[in-house]
């Protein structure tokens, strides 16, 4: 009996030391380390205007905070190809540049497909090809100056004032619609005659001061016809601003709607062949005005 209880206890004493030398080499085992990245790219042409910004990135995992110095790829050979023409592009270290074609004197035509090559130091190619859009003009452009909340309150009966209108692009089924600040910190330089006074923020009750929308410079939204009236909700200034109308390509208004109602990627979205990313190209019209304070 004694010799039975014995090797009971032999028996549990093993389970219990082969336990802990498998929970301790559990616990010594490295952390998950088969990230692996990818190249992704960021393509944009926009008519009437040089080639320009076009960016490649490598992805960094999540595990470490993101540095987008070292995610820059800055020693690819990267190519724009038409019909006719080849254009090397060189890269410039800039936040708005990127690689860029030298001779700003040819300009993005319209109603033209462009095909994207990117040669990488171990040869891998990543592709893709745009065709651009037809050039939009204002057909009824933003005033000079809107008063705010004045014009809103108070406009002319049967006035349109506030209407803002575009041509048509036939290939595009949405604009996207853009108003940026373009100084949040002087205000009174702008006026006749000059005044010291600084700008400030247009009260908007869809913004708060710890959202992050509300801390960005510019708005965009989509739009599905040709004119809209001016949205007071889409300026955080007061002050100096940009009112952009851009028709997108195909590639482009992909890009931009999952970026709009997607937190994740969806690689069906993707225009670039061997990485994740965008070619797409716009068309575009601008025209700069100035949001008044007449409010208290």
């Amino acid at each position: 009996m004694k010799e039975k209880k014995n090797i009971f206890n032999i028996l549990v004493s093993i389970s219990i030391v082969t336990f802990i030398l498998v929970f301790v080499s559990s616990c010594e085992d490295a952390p998950p380390s088969d990230y692996i990245p990818q190249k992704y790219v960021e393509a944009y042409l926009t008519v009437g205007e040089p080639i320009r910004g076009i960016k490649l990135y490598t992805t960094q995992p999540t595990t470490s905070p993101y540095k987008a110095s070292e995610a820059l790829v800055r020693d690819a050979k990267v190519q724009i190809i038409s019909a006719n023409d080849t254009f090397n592009l060189v890269f410039r270290d800039s936040s708005d540049i990127g690689y860029f074609y030298p001779d700003t004197n040819y300009k993005v035509k319209p109603k033209t497909n462009y095909h994207l090559k990117i040669t990488l130091n171990n040869g891998k190619i990543i592709t893709g090809d745009d065709v651009t859009p037809s050039e939009i003009n204002w057909v009824k452009l933003p005033k000079d100056y809107y008063y705010f909340p004045k014009d809103s309150l108070n406009p002319p009966e049967g006035s349109d004032s506030l209407i803002i209108s575009w041509t048509k692009e036939p290939t595009t089924p949405l604009y996207i619609i853009s108003v940026l600040c373009l100084d949040s910190l002087d205000y009174g330089k702008y006026l006749t005659p000059p005044s010291t006074e600084t700008n400030r923020r247009c009260y908007n009750i869809f913004y708060r001061e710890n959202e992050e929308p509300y801390r960005e410079m510019s708005s965009m939204n989509m739009i599905f016809n040709t004119q809209t009236p001016v949205v007071w909700m889409a300026f955080k200034w007061f002050g100096k601003q940009r009112i952009s109308i851009f028709a997108p390509s195909q590639n482009y208004s992909k890009w931009f709607l999952n970026a709009m109602f997607s937190q994740n990627h969806d690689p069906n979205m993707n225009s670039v062949n061997n990485a994740i990313g965008v070619f797409g190209s716009v068309s575009v019209a601008r025209k700069e005005s100035f949001l008044i304070k007449n409010q208290p």
